[in-house]
């Protein structure tokens, strides 16, 4: 299942680990500035 060499695993999770970090913090700061919107 693990055919990739273990130095391309590990510059992958480097490379995304920040997009997935920014995804979630962007995600939240949206549904906290929903939250805070009154329903119109």
């Amino acid at each position: 299942m693990f055919a990739l060499p273990s130095p391309v695993l590990v510059v992958a999770a480097i490379l995304l680990f920040p997009v997935v970090l920014a995804g979630s913090m962007l995600l939240d700061a949206f549904e906290t500035e929903l939250e805070e919107r009154p329903a119109r």
